[in-house]
Parts: C-alpha cells; structure tokens; sequence
C-alpha cells in the first residue's frame, strides 16, 4: 500500500497535464557526477536504467546510498506515512539534482520510480518543475535499513520519494497526488516521454474529446501506476488487470467499474487497490471516455 494523501492531477483544471515541456532538468546541485557500479553492491543501491550513456537497453547502473548523500541535500519536516501521525526531520536531494548528476542521454526528459511491489511513478519534467519531488534519504538522522515501519508494518526503504507541501504548497490541490509519493522504490528509469507513452498519442487515441484527454491524463498520473497497457508494455505491475480489461470493464459494466474502483474491498477481500471515493461522477466520465476508445477501430 502507498502513502494516500489527496492530491496527482490540479482540480480547478481537472488535470495535470503530461507533456514534454523540455528535456533540461532543474538542477540546483553543483557539477556532480554519480558513480554507476556494474553490481548490486548493497540492498540500499539505487538502481538506475533507461536512457544513460554508457548503458546498452536492458542493462542497469547502481548508486551507492552513500554516493547519493555527496549530493546537496535539505533537512524538511516531513509526514511520512499517512497512517502515522507524527512528522518526522528527513534528508532529502531533489530528484533533478539527482538526475542532473547522471550521464543523461539524448531525449531523456521523465523518470519513472519503480517499487518492490510492482508499483509505478511518473515524474514528468512539468510535474517536477512545479512540484520539487525529492529522494528521502534519511529519516531522524537513520539510513534506510533503520528506517521505522509503516502502520501497516511495510518498509519504507530502499527509498521513499515524495514532495512537501511547504515547499510547494499547491500540491495540496492536486487529485491523486499519493501517485506522487511512492516507498519502497529501489529504481529509477529515465525515459523520453513521446516514446514511451506513444501508445496513448497514436490512432484513435490522437483524436481524443476534451473529456477523454482528462481521462488519459487521469490514467497516466493514477491507474497507469498499477496496471499495464499490455502486458509486457509501460505501466507497474502491481495488478494483473491490464488496459483491455480496464476497458472493458468500463465500457459495458460501468456500474460494477465505478462502484468497484471506489470502494474495491466490497468486492474483494484483501485486494491492494486502495479506495477512490472521491471520484465523482464527472470524474468516471472522462476517465470511461477515454477507456472506451480503445475499441475505436476494433
């Protein structure tokens, strides 16, 4: 389960959107470079792939926790979990200072959070121009492996990415921000935006209502974090209903669709998919319309 505070896609605009607005990272960090080991050299290792020089598809770089700290850093007051209610001091680099210390390739403009349980974050480099999201390195002085449990007794660590609504106060009026929040992450990918989503851009999906571009945007920032396009194709994994059941669902059981995404444990005991009661009705008919396209064509 993730942290669940309000928040992903602005409400007075109804989303959040998800193009590229440039490939340049905002770095305020110095002229760093990370060291990538070839090896896993420790459970708390960064793992990092995607579009760096010096790495061929399919292979991956790792950083040291402690390589990360060399970094500059910002103690912050930080809610670390939604379910405990004390803050907690933590160290803290920013994600593009991070990325900007990296041997970026060309094109490389969004990075992707991978987590332990299949998990999945999109940090576009609109999304991390306004929102400042950062790399939890340290809580209360402690390294990952000290790091305290969740209420629901999960670990936080390897890493924990997250924003602060000190620092960026208009996160609080984001839809779905716990997207933004993810623990348990233990990789970055770094990808080109237009490549990786061009599914969603192409055929009758670059012909989309108003309404359903919301709804893709609403996918992109929420759904898309847990289920797969197809399988095998972008999105986490941490269920196995991929987009064509989605789809489906929606479209010609929309009742069943809506019910079941605000209140999922009516239907399943013990499923993972955590509550959306607050998607409005407005909210399902984007999203459905954006949904239903995939069987434009068929």
């Amino acid at each position: 389960m993730h942290i669940h505070i309000p928040g992903g896609i602005r409400r007075a605009a109804a989303v959040l959107a998800l193009g590229v607005l440039g490939s340049a990272f905002h770095s305020s960090a110095l002229a760093t470079e990370l060291t990538l080991s070839r090896e896993r050299t420790s459970d708390t290792d960064l793992e990092v792939f995607g579009l760096l020089q010096g790495l061929a598809a399919g292979e991956s770089g790792f950083i040291a926790h402690a390589d990360l700290l060399t970094l500059p850093t910002e103690t912050l007051s930080l809610k670390v979990d939604f379910y405990l209610e004390p803050s907690f001091e933590v160290t803290v680099v920013f994600m593009d200072d991070v990325l900007a210390a990296l041997p970026l390739a060309e094109g490389a403009d969004t990075a992707l959070m991978h987590c332990r349980d299949g998990y999945l974050s999109i940090f576009t480099d609109s999304f991390r121009r306004d929102y400042r999201p950062f790399f939890v390195l340290q809580i209360e002085g402690s390294n990952p492996e000290d790091w305290p449990e969740t209420l629901n007794e999960q670990y936080l660590g390897p890493y924990f990415v997250s924003v602060s609504e000190t620092l960026t106060p208009a996160y609080t009026d984001l839809f779905d921000g716990w997207s933004k929040r993810p623990w348990g992450a233990y990789a970055l990918e770094v990808v080109n935006y237009q490549d990786e989503y061009a599914p969603v851009y192409e055929g009758a999906f670059a012909r989309l209502s108003e309404s359903a571009q919301q709804g893709r945007d609403m996918y992109l920032n929420n759904c898309m974090s847990c289920h797969q396009w197809e399988d095998g194709h972008f999105g986490g994994t941490t269920s196995n209903r991929v987009f064509p059941v989605l789809a489906s669902t929606a479209v010609y059981n929309n009742d069943y669709f809506r019910s079941f995404v605000r209140n999922p444990s009516r239907y399943m005991k013990g499923v993972y998919m955590p509550a959306h009661a607050h998607y409005t009705d407005a909210d399902f008919e984007k999203l459905t319309d954006f949904l239903s396209v995939y069987f434009d064509g068929k």
